[in-house]
């Protein structure tokens, strides 16, 4: 305790000990107490999720796409952010019936799971018969009709050809749809307790919202993290010869001031303060001149006229641009 206490607070603090003034009793914990299992490596988790976070953001931005030539009146689609779960913390927040498609993605070693709510279904069959979201406040059946089935899975086939794309900048995945349930009391290959990264994608109709689901189990990403590169990887960034076309275009056609210097002359401070209007300052007629962009001298030339107009004559190129693609 040397350098938190000093010796008369020592003192103090033993002589209490001896007769039984501080109470040492452990203080019992209020409420239930929770088991927490540390092998489930929640902070390597942590680790991947601003990378996750940067493929579901770019999941989102296709979806809106895909979505909005099925249904016109959607107006947005937006990834939350990830979740850490489980199963039976999940269950409580997926709206009944729901639409949930078994997707192979090698090389994860699980599947992952795509689950369209039936508020999203609902929505999108109601508008496109013409009403408006009076169905969600009616409807109480758990099963879905042949016609919202086939919209669920039109959904979830268009939004399958979108996840390769959006996960290419971490990993390439080969996806693949297996079969399709209605509730996740169904889907043997998940546990209760078993660790998720669930996203839900907020798709908005302005006046109204649905959700798709992006379920991945962390024991089929766990063993190819590594692959990942972590947050810190942030995609693959191949060569595109029509951006190297592009770019050279665009900086070939920006505007740039040249500035011809034609005389330097160096006065007293005194005499500066007395010019005014009317004054002369004689200057010799430059033999060469110099032309700057940016302050920067690029080239020298010689100073005269040229069809009437004043002009310079480019003698000499001293520095030269840097040039994109040389």
């Amino acid at each position: 305790m040397a350098g938190v206490l000093d010796q008369e607070e020592i003192d103090a603090l033993m002589g209490g000990l001896d007769s039984g003034a501080l109470d040492t009793a452990a203080e019992q914990p209020q409420g239930p107490t929770q088991n927490f299992n540390f092998s489930k490596q929640h902070y390597a988790l942590r680790r991947l999720l601003p990378a996750l976070e940067g493929v579901n953001n770019q999941f989102a931005d296709a979806a809106l796409d895909k979505l909005a030539r099925i249904s016109p009146s959607i107006e947005t689609v937006s990834a939350a952010p990830i979740a850490v779960t489980s199963l039976q913390e999940l269950n409580p927040r997926l709206a009944t019936p729901c639409r949930i498609a078994t997707v192979a993605a090698a090389p994860l070693t699980t599947p992952i799971y795509l689950i369209v709510d039936s508020d999203l279904v609902f929505d999108m069959v109601n508008r496109y018969f013409g009403g408006g979201n009076s169905l969600r406040k009616s409807r109480s059946s758990e099963r879905f009709s042949t016609t919202e089935l086939r919209l669920s899975e039109q959904i979830g086939e268009e939004l399958l050809a979108e996840l390769k794309p959006a996960w290419h900048s971490l990993i390439d995945i080969q996806v693949e749809i297996g079969n399709w349930e209605n509730d996740t009391r169904f889907i043997d290959d998940l546990e209760d307790d078993e660790t998720l990264l669930a996203t839900r994608f907020v798709v908005s109709f302005g006046e109204s919202e649905g959700s798709i689901w992006l379920v991945i189990p962390w024991k089929g990403i766990e063993p190819v993290r590594d692959r990942f590169g972590g947050a810190a990887k942030h995609g693959k960034r191949e060569h595109d010869p029509e951006w190297d076309k592009k770019l050279r275009k665009g900086l070939e056609e920006t505007e740039l001031e040249l500035v011809a210097i034609l005389a330097q002359s160096r006065v007293k401070l005194k005499r500066a303060l007395q010019l005014k209007k009317g004054d002369v300052i004689a200057i010799n007629e430059p033999a060469e001149i110099s032309l700057s962009i940016d302050g920067i001298p690029l080239m020298r030339a010689s100073f005269g006229t040229h069809d009437g107009k004043i002009a310079a004559k480019i003698i000499e190129t001293t520095r030269t641009p840097l040039l994109v693609g040389k």
